[in-house]
């Protein structure tokens, strides 16, 4: 390794690093966790009898932010996938029923979309079905 104060160094260089805690007086790095920071719109809906007393809980440990009837908006530090452990964190913390439904909006991982997806529960038919106009019915002719 040059230590010669090259600036190429890359300060996730293992040797760098290593020299750098060791001077230090700290641990190796090999027990340092790299988390990623990502905004996050949750969408809940936990029924009558939910736990909601623990959602607000795991909501408030992480300063989300209200943003209307049952969706929230939130900074989650994450390792690798983020779906996945917004899904773990959440059934870790709160009593889930089969009933439960959790939507996640959140940048993809190209960072470009915006998308989202049920990570726990699924879809169900809206309350507004029947409301509109019948579907495939014929239009009159023109006079």
């Amino acid at each position: 390794m040059d230590t010669t104060g090259d600036t190429n160094l890359s300060l996730f260089d293992d040797c760098l690093i290593t020299r750098s805690i060791n001077a230090l007086g700290l641990k190796n790095p090999d027990s340092y966790e790299i988390y990623m920071k990502q905004g996050i719109w949750l969408s809940f809906d936990l029924g009558v009898k939910g736990d909601y007393e623990s959602l607000y809980k795991w909501l408030d440990a992480r300063n989300a932010f209200e943003c209307g009837d049952s969706i929230a908006f939130l900074d989650f530090e994450y390792e690798t996938n983020i779906v996945t452990e917004v899904s773990n964190s959440l059934h870790s913390s709160i009593k889930m029923d089969p009933a439960n439904r959790f939507y996640l909006i959140a940048k993809g991982p190209d960072d470009k979309d915006i998308t989202g997806r049920f990570i726990i529960g699924a879809r169900k038919a809206p309350p507004w079905t029947g409301y509109g106009p019948p579907k495939g019915v014929p239009k009159p002719d023109a006079p």
